[in-house]
C-alpha cells in the first residue's frame, strides 16, 4: 500500500543520502551515485516525498536537503519548505529561495523578508540551487 512508513523511511534515507553526496558547491561529488540517486527521488510517490522530506529535515544536513529538494521540484515538498523558512531559517535561506525561480518560493521568502524589514537581493541563476533543474 502507498504510503506505508518503510517507503517514506526509504525515501528519507535517499534524500539524506542525496545530500551527503552533495558539495558545498552543489554539485554531486559522486556523479554516477548522485544521478541514479536523484532520479530516484523525481520519480518518488509526492506523497510519500512530501513526508520523507519533512522527515529528513530532523538531520544535521537539512540546510544541504533543503538545496537538493530545490533542486528535484517536487511541488508536494513547498508547504513545508516555506515552514522551513519560518520555522528555522534566516536571511540567507529567504535570499536562496528568492533566487530559486519558483514563484511559490520567491513569494514565501519575499513576504519573510518584509515581516522581518529585510532587504533581499534577487541574482537568479548565480550560485543558487534552480527549482527542478540541477
Amino acid at each position: 500500500m502507498s504510503g506505508e512508513p518503510t517507503e517514506i523511511i526509504a525515501t528519507q534515507t535517499l534524500l539524506i543520502n542525496s545530500a551527503a553526496n552533495l558539495s558545498i558547491h552543489g554539485n554531486w561529488i559522486d556523479e554516477r551515485l548522485g544521478r541514479e540517486m536523484f532520479d530516484r527521488l523525481r520519480e518518488a510517490d509526492a506523497h510519500i516525498y512530501a513526508q520523507a522530506f519533512r522527515r529528513a529535515l530532523s538531520h544535521p544536513l537539512w540546510r544541504t536537503v533543503l538545496t537538493l529538494a530545490i533542486k528535484i521540484g517536487q511541488d508536494s515538498a513547498l508547504d513545508t519548505m516555506a515552514g522551513t523558512l519560518y520555522e528555522r531559517g534566516g536571511k540567507e535561506l529567504a535570499e536562496m529561495y528568492l533566487n530559486t525561480g519558483c514563484p511559490y518560493l520567491v513569494r514565501c521568502a519575499s513576504d519573510w523578508a518584509a515581516a522581518r524589514g529585510y532587504v533581499l537581493i534577487q541574482r537568479s541563476g548565480r550560485g543558487f540551487p534552480q527549482w527542478g533543474l540541477f
